[in-house]
């Protein structure tokens, strides 16, 4: 995968985890792209068609202290496939986690290192 326009930092956090992985892409790529990328950060039996991806804006130091289940609606699910990152997220400043990711269950979950 190539990038697409201005490059972004997107920090991202696996639901269940508590460490946040960053992935940078495109602002002119889409949430295809994205899930390609993430899935390059997982472990191997995890594909990218497989993830299901939220829209938060989470402080990294208030990962461990916010549930997520709680902050989580479909209104900020991420499930057009074209939509451009940039459209996504129209401003990205800061470290603060801006991607939950589910893995399926059958899936390794990933170790805090993000492999």
């Amino acid at each position: 995968m190539s990038t697409v326009g201005m490059p972004i930092r997107l920090w991202c956090l696996v639901r269940g985890c508590s460490s946040a992985f960053k992935v940078v892409i495109g602002d002119g790529n889409d949430i295809d792209d994205l899930k390609e990328a993430i899935s390059n950060k997982l472990p191997n039996d995890v594909k990218a068609i497989q993830l299901v991806l939220w829209r938060v804006n989470i402080d990294q130091s208030q990962i461990k202290a916010t549930s997520i289940d709680d902050i989580l609606n479909d209104e900020d699910k991420l499930e057009i496939s074209g939509l451009t990152i940039g459209e996504a997220f129209p401003s990205i400043e800061g470290n603060n986690v801006r991607v939950i990711v589910e893995v399926p269950v059958f899936a390794e979950q990933p170790s805090a290192s993000g492999k």
